[in-house]
């Protein structure tokens, strides 16, 4: 890391000197690493959303905790290296993911589609709960009202 911090330094000072230097390397190197914490910080924020989700989802409160998946899966579009770009090589290309980075990504991925299922299942039911409790209900009061 000192040699490459050396190299951007004598980089630019010779850029100084000969305005004709070409010193690519060093604003590739800039442009990447702002793309990388870029990406570490999408990464972080999906995870952050999922845990919040997580929340919601323990507290009942399945709509809320939907809508967090949601967004922890739109931090984390476009991040994906195996699926396919619909306009590629349009656009600056971001840095590869580390080993790392990628397991993070399938992993909240795969999180965030499983509970956001789980989540919807739960509405479905609480919904379907509620709209039988109304049903049961009129009949009661049809009942009633005819022999009441």
């Amino acid at each position: 890391m000192k040699s490459l911090n050396l190299w951007l330094c004598c980089s630019h000072i010779l850029s100084l000197i000969s305005p004709s230097f070409n010193c690519s390397f060093a604003s590739q190197f800039h442009k990447s690493s702002g793309r990388q914490r870029v990406m570490e910080k999408r990464l972080q924020e999906a995870q952050l959303y999922k845990e919040k989700g997580n929340q919601r989802y323990r507290e009942g409160k399945y709509r809320d905790a939907v809508s967090r998946y949601h967004r922890a899966l739109l931090q984390l579009r476009g991040l994906d290296p195996s699926l396919p770009s619909p306009i590629p090589n349009l656009g600056p290309q971001g840095p590869a993911l580390t080993p790392e980075q990628e397991n993070i990504l399938h992993t909240t991925q795969t999180d965030c589609y499983n509970n956001l299922a789980d989540a919807n299942v739960r509405r479905y039911l609480q919904l379907t709960q509620s709209e039988l409790s109304s049903y049961h209900q009129k009949e009661k009061q049809l009942y009633l009202g005819m022999f009441g």
